[in-house]
């Protein structure tokens, strides 16, 4: 049996709320089912891979908490240095 006791911490309280807020941070998450396979890609990096959706649910969790229990100026602050070393790299300075 899975239990999200800390799913109240993520945005909507959802799961899909802590994708969300994981791709504020540049994560690019997506998640696509072919067949019985559930797999969890960052951009087109395959990152996570399970035949669950239950262990798939607890993944995505379990990432999206490492961001959600910062402190919202913490959390700003890591966006805007994400935000600007990804400007570097696009720019190629």
């Amino acid at each position: 049996m899975q239990q999200l006791p800390w799913l109240n911490r993520l945005p909507d309280s959802t799961i899909e709320g802590g994708v969300e807020l994981t791709n504020q941070l540049y994560w690019n998450i997506s998640l696509t089912r072919v067949g019985q396979q559930w797999s969890i890609f960052s951009g087109d990096s395959l990152i996570f891979s399970s035949d669950s959706r239950q262990e798939t649910n607890a993944f995505l969790y379990g990432l999206s908490l490492a961001y959600a229990v910062l402190p919202g100026d913490i959390f700003e602050r890591l966006r805007e240095d994400l935000r600007r070393l990804n400007r570097q790299l696009d720019s190629g300075t």
